[in-house]
């Protein structure tokens, strides 16, 4: 055992050293150019990570408990936000933010009819500072640095609690599932939320780190990490989001002017729709299939808007389904919560989202983003809207990174999703004067307020 414990650790401390050397490759941002949108990632995926670390066994914690350690910092740094920006006197409605106050307002309803307001009011909290925004919007440099920090701090946090409670971080397995050391990170099944974060965040890590070498090292980093969860749909959430967003980039940079971020959302929101309709047989997907099941039969006694965020949860057992803490699935989830208008509020919201900004790298930045929340809630819930599930920074850092208005860019200033050719071809010009700002402007191609952008559209 003692030999199969130290082959667990030096993987679990190699792997973080990996994905933490990727993330720093990118760069940071120096004090003076972090604005509130860095804090704010940053702190919502630290917060959202470490959150997942309270199922393991050593952790006691209310639900209520979980829930604000989860959510409250980002929902914190997020009403500043927003409260500066509405006295600053320059605010927005954001893109996607109509469809969902839609889709809060008929949860709210249901909160009027005696369901606690609690779990939605906190979720509102989360998506408050890109439903409000700023009228200069968000800096998605800013946002993707920050979200690199707060991953880069969950993954060194991981090993450190390994050092302080050794036996409790890397243990025993649960009987049906193991990982390929032989031992678990989070003892007998108690990683599994840890595991839908890594799985998410290593998805999201190939968005945040440029170079082929680079995210291959985020890609093998991320794998062995996940894999030491002991989760299978933490490891099968990974493998598919992680191939949709690699494929993505490899199809664009060879044919940049395709879509191929949003074609790949399209194929993430199918696969999280149909994976429920699948089967019939209640064993199916490790017993998943009985909630599949249960929750469709319940959207048809109650289509049009569902029974309200806290339904679900809320069930005694008394019908004999073992409910936990959701469906296990977006889809049915958005289903039994609010019906019909939630899925259509949802997935307008996202539509939406994705032509929020101003690039199409900026674009297929969100849908890609998109892609993951939705590949890692195909047989868990791990973000939505509604309620705090496992790690809410995901949804969250979607509708924020919709109401960005620059190209991402490497420290060097090229386009983040630029191919290499491309790179070197545009230039900024000088200062424009009044009389000659547009004659200038038309004389460079793809010039956009004073910002070196390139005129083909990049996938």
């Amino acid at each position: 055992m003692g030999v199969a414990v130290t082959s667990a650790a030096i993987a679990l401390v190699a792997a973080a050293a990996v994905w933490l050397l990727a993330l720093a490759s990118a760069g940071r941002q120096r004090g003076a150019n972090r604005p509130i949108e860095f804090w704010w990632a940053a702190a919502a995926f630290f917060t959202s990570g470490v959150g997942t670390l309270v199922t393991f066994s050593f952790v006691t914690m209310s639900a209520n408990e979980v829930v604000f350690t989860r959510a409250l910092p980002m929902a914190v740094i997020g009403g500043v936000s927003t409260v500066a920006a509405i006295l600053r006197g320059g605010v927005r409605l954001g893109h996607g933010a109509v469809p969902l106050l839609l889709l809060f307002a008929t949860f709210g309803v249901f909160a009027a009819t005696g369901q606690s307001p609690l779990m939605p009011l906190v979720s509102l909290a989360t998506l408050l500072p890109a439903i409000i925004v700023p009228a200069r919007g968000f800096s998605l440099d800013a946002l993707r640095a920050g979200a690199r920090t707060g991953v880069g701090s969950v993954v060194i946090a991981v090993p450190v609690v390994y050092a302080w409670k050794p036996t409790d971080v890397i243990g025993a397995c649960r009987l049906d599932k193991c990982s390929a050391w032989g031992l678990a990170l989070g003892a007998e099944g108690t990683g599994n939320a840890l595991g839908m974060y890594l799985a998410g965040a290593g998805a999201l890590s190939l968005l945040l780190v440029t170079g082929a070498l680079t995210r291959l090292a985020v890609l093998a980093s991320a794998l062995v990490l996940v894999d030491l969860t002991a989760s299978r749909s933490a490891l099968i959430s990974f493998v598919v989001a992680a191939g949709v967003v690699l494929l993505g980039q490899v199809l664009a940079a060879k044919f940049p002017s395709k879509p191929w971020a949003q074609l790949g959302l399209a194929f993430s929101a199918v696969a999280v729709a149909v994976l429920p309709l699948t089967t019939n047989d209640p064993a199916s997907y490790t017993g998943r299939a009985e909630l599949w099941i249960y929750a469709r039969e319940l959207f048809w006694q109650s289509p049009l808007a569902g029974y309200g965020p806290s339904f679900w949860v809320g069930g005694n057992g008394s019908d004999g389904i073992d409910r936990n803490y959701s469906t296990h699935n977006l889809f049915t989830e958005l289903l039994v919560s609010g019906g019909v208008l939630a899925v259509l509020s949802f997935a307008a919201a996202v539509v939406l989202a994705v032509r929020g900004p101003r690039t199409q790298v900026g674009s297929a930045h969100v849908a890609a983003t998109a892609s993951i929340v939705m590949l890692i809630s195909l047989s868990e819930v791990t973000s939505g809207p509604g309620r705090i599930y496992l790690a809410p920074c995901f949804l969250a850092y979607l509708f924020m990174a919709a109401q960005t208005t620059q190209t991402p860019s490497t420290g060097r200033g090229a386009p983040e999703e630029c191919p290499p050719q491309s790179r070197g071809k545009y230039r900024r010009v000088g200062p424009l004067s009044r009389t000659s700002s547009r004659r200038r402007l038309a004389e460079v191609p793809g010039q956009l307020d004073g910002a070196a952008t390139p005129t083909r559209r990049m996938g």
